[in-house]
């Protein structure tokens, strides 16, 4: 759900950053998050201490990932109001996610519904013409430099899809779907044009010819963003409540609430970057642990 929510504007972003190359960043992304979803099982589980930091860490992540699915949301359907309807929708499912959390078993079916959607905005993609459009522009940021900054955006969105000890079929999955709409929009709209706007995924349907699908689509945003806002904010919830009293949950939410006014590409941005600071607190803190500690009777005399 949140990769779903997350695609809607970090193709966007990519392309700006990193023009025709950005997919790359997308499976660079997760061949590390692979790598160290592998290395973090073999490590012994983390002591009180360092389970507040990462507590803190991973509630912080859940907070921006939750604005960045309240401006898509509002971005998407309410471009006018965007600011005042992303701040509402944090509110509102915040005081929901509360008590409720989105069931386990709607997850798998709304994950289905999602796949088979972009499933189906690749075929509309690829199988149409695509219309000429701008040529390409000359990019400030190198392309290595933009295929780093990519893999860095889209560093929460795949820590998310492997999270829970999920297999890292799961993360396979969720790359190549992301790559594969990735791919899609760039065929259909060029680098330039996908970069033009966090909308761009409907744009590369009106460019397709495909206008009379847009109610369609406008459905799709609603179940990828308001569940995965609703996640997310409860996944903070539970980080908050066993990291300090319940007065921080109210704190999180309203911070969740102010960053939407960044905008979902900058909460995104703040999301991945706390993902990255628990994944390497996490290494520094149980390599310490881990460290072989030299005993005065291992000490020649």
């Amino acid at each position: 759900m949140i990769l779903g929510a997350g695609l809607l504007v970090a193709c966007a972003a990519g392309a700006a950053v990193a023009g025709p190359y950005f997919p790359a960043g997308i499976v660079l992304a997760a061949l590390v998050i692979g790598v160290a979803r592998r290395a973090e099982r073999r490590f012994p589980r983390a002591q009180r201490g360092e389970s507040v930091i990462r507590r803190g860490l991973r509630a912080g992540t859940q907070l921006a990932l939750g604005a960045m699915c309240a401006g898509t949301a509002a971005v998407y359907l309410v471009p006018g109001e965007k600011e005042l309807v992303a701040v509402s929708l944090v509110l509102v499912v915040g005081i929901a996610a509360v008590w409720a959390d989105v069931p386990g078993a709607l997850r798998r079916p709304l994950a289905a519904v999602l796949a088979l959607a972009a499933l189906a905005f690749v075929g509309v993609c690829f199988g149409l013409t695509p219309v000429e459009g701008m040529s390409a522009a000359d990019r400030i940021t190198p392309a290595v430099v933009g295929v780093l900054l990519t893999a860095v955006l889209f560093a929460a969105l795949l820590d998310n899809a492997s999270a829970r000890g999920a297999s890292l079929t799961r993360l396979a999955a969720g790359t190549g779907l992301a790559a594969a709409v990735s791919l899609a929009a760039l065929y259909q709209l060029g680098p330039v044009r996908l970069s033009l706007a966090p909308t761009s995924l409907r744009d590369a349907l009106a460019a397709a010819d495909a206008t009379a699908l847009t109610t369609l689509f406008n459905s799709v945003v609603v179940l990828a963003t308001v569940p995965a806002l609703l996640a997310v904010l409860a996944t903070a919830r539970r980080e908050l409540a066993a990291t300090g009293p319940h007065v921080l949950v109210v704190a999180g939410y309203a911070l969740a609430a102010v960053m939407t006014l960044l905008g979902p590409v900058t909460a995104l941005a703040i999301a991945s970057t706390l993902a990255i600071g628990d994944m390497l607190t996490g290494f520094f803190l149980r390599n310490r642990r881990c460290r072989p500690r030299v005993s005065s009777d291992t000490v020649p005399p």
